[in-house]
């Protein structure tokens, strides 16, 4: 199985991220879930669909020809932590030189490393506040989300972060819309990345302050700066300028 990269409007795979509990604060019980929408192409007829994942809590797994199309049944699905992969079992075999929609809906921690999707901090005004960020290169993206973690494959992606509305989100590319809900939590809909790697996706949840770099095709990429440190230091979400000139 690879991930789609042929022509398409849509995304390769979709990643919504928020809070495991909507009761608490983003960052003060450090977890989380998502939801990954993959779309893939099978080169070969299987019954397997194998990604990279590590140190994730699957829950649901389903799969369907398109997003309207009825799902395939799954018959099981299992980490196999030794080699930090997911695999999916399905019912039937795929069919060669067609398009599948997989769907995953997981949880995990927001981890006490610099690799993956972890947590730092810093004291301002005697106060200790949190931040989640990420380190995904070379390949712990997987320990953020299910994907096709190796440099050789290469997809599309579109990133939504639900968090509390005292804390802002920064990912790879602009925010196309925010959702505002009654109970103090934001859902930020980021744009479309170019065609790239695992490792050159970034995210990030925060209460820094930010301003915006421009590419030379006009890309605006964020660039955090926390208010607690000297203005030569920054917390930087972005994609090289390169990718995106």
């Amino acid at each position: 199985m690879l991930p789609k990269t042929g022509a398409s409007e849509g995304p390769d795979a979709e990643v919504l991220l928020k809070n495991r509990s909507a009761a608490g604060a983003f960052m003060e019980n450090f977890t989380f879930c998502g939801e990954v929408n993959v779309q893939i192409e099978c080169l070969n007829a299987s019954r397997y669909i194998v990604l990279h994942a590590h140190r994730v809590h699957i829950q649901a797994v389903q799969v369907a020809e398109d997003k309207l199309s009825g799902a395939l049944r799954v018959s099981s699905f299992f980490l196999y932590p030794q080699n930090q992969v997911f695999v999916v079992v399905l019912n039937r075999s795929l069919e060669a030189q067609r398009s599948y929609n997989l769907k995953i809906i997981y949880s995990a921690l927001i981890e006490n490393e610099l690799l993956g999707f972890f947590r730092s901090s810093y004291v301002l005004h005697g106060e200790r506040r949190f931040l989640g960020v990420t380190q995904f290169s070379p390949t712990h993206a997987r320990k953020a989300f299910p994907c096709f973690d190796e440099p050789i494959y290469k997809a599309t992606f579109k990133i939504s972060i639900k968090h509390q509305a005292t804390y802002l989100s920064l990912s790879n590319m602009p925010v196309e819309t925010s959702v505002f809900e009654e109970d103090g939590w934001v859902t930020d809909h980021f744009s479309q990345t170019p065609l790239m790697s695992t490792y050159y996706l970034a995210w990030a949840v925060c209460n820094f302050t930010y301003r915006e770099t421009t590419t030379k095709n006009g890309v605006a990429l964020p660039r955090s700066e926390g208010s607690a440190v000297s203005s030569s230091t920054e917390v930087t979400v972005e994609a090289p300028q390169p990718l995106l000139q």
